[in-house]
């Protein structure tokens, strides 16, 4: 689903069902500001969204990371869960979100320091859109 007027629409009535929702919080945000701030990831800036956050803060809900590993030969997963960080939701945490994504970019890396094999290296973690630094991904010419 995407992250449209709709699409949190629906997240929002799910979560005050009492229903689980499930976001990947590695995709990296169109720009920074609302949607995403800079937060380290493996020691190094890149964008993390800031949605998780605001709903677990506002639904006052805890945010668990799940591992989808897939089973050698086989057309199954195995699923790996873990607790996220405290920091992800706290209400007092700092106001533009640095601290929960950092929080969550942590639980991002814990899944993907267990499974490295089954991590999407293709998302682009550390481009950072509109803050002047050199995009890592261009070719230096």
């Amino acid at each position: 689903m995407p992250i449209d007027r709709q699409g949190l629409k629906t997240l929002h009535t799910a979560l005050r069902a009492g229903e689980i929702v499930r976001i990947l919080p590695d995709q990296v945000p169109k720009a920074a500001g609302a949607a995403g701030v800079v937060a380290p990831f493996f020691g190094h800036p890149a964008m993390a969204m800031t949605l998780v956050n605001r709903l677990a803060r506002r639904h006052q809900t805890p945010v668990i990371f799940c591992c989808a590993v897939a089973e050698p030969g086989e057309a199954r997963h195995r699923f790996h869960f873990f607790d996220g960080d405290p920091a992800i939701a706290d209400a007092d945490a700092d106001e533009d979100g640095a601290v929960a994504a950092a929080a969550l970019n942590r639980g991002v890396e814990r899944c993907v320091r267990h499974f490295p094999a089954h991590y999407q290296w293709t998302y682009r973690r550390f481009e950072i859109p509109g803050v002047g630094q050199p995009n890592p991904y261009r070719k230096a010419r």
